[in-house]
């Protein structure tokens, strides 16, 4: 069986403005919406159920896409109650702690987070020392974790046993 990456859901408080920045600064493309979503659609009402565990769902949503066809899928949640805020960063809890994107050109790429509203967590730092594989953490301008890498994860790190 062969099993690739699709995408990652992420929630944040202001969908326009996220669609926007996914864009900008990551070069992402709009596949998808906005689109409303809610439970009283009958044609979604079970499943929205189903995967939030909650009988009063509604949210807005939009898909997104790289260039390489691997997806984001953002979401800006109206009920149970309204996104408000940055989103924390639990990193020690369960669940998605990141999205990585890669780049060569990651200085650029940084500049451009920034540009366009996100922040820097760390500087660009080398996984192995003389070696060219790099990355840096980020934020989106909601709070949530978007790593920079210089170079595709199987080829930084396969084969190796340690840092």
């Amino acid at each position: 069986m062969t099993v690739s990456f699709g995408h990652v859901g992420i929630t944040v408080p202001d969908l326009d403005r996220a669609i926007g920045w996914y864009r900008d600064a990551l070069g992402c493309a709009l596949i998808m919406g906005p689109v409303d979503v809610t439970v009283d659609d009958p044609r979604v009402a079970e499943q929205i159920r189903e995967v939030f565990a909650a009988t009063d769902v509604a949210f807005r949503q939009a898909h997104m896409i790289l260039a390489d066809g691997s997806a984001v899928e953002l979401f800006e949640f109206r009920r149970p109650c309204e996104s408000e805020g940055r989103a924390r960063f639990d990193y020690w809890e369960p669940g998605i702690s990141h999205l990585c994107v890669v780049s060569p050109d990651i200085e650029a790429l940084a500049e451009r987070v920034e540009q366009q509203g996100g922040r820097r967590r760390t500087a660009i730092r080398e996984i192995f020392p003389d070696e060219p594989y790099r990355f840096c953490y980020c934020e989106d301008p909601f709070g949530n974790i978007v790593e920079l890498a210089t170079h595709p994860h199987g080829e930084a790190f396969g084969g190796r046993a340690a840092y």
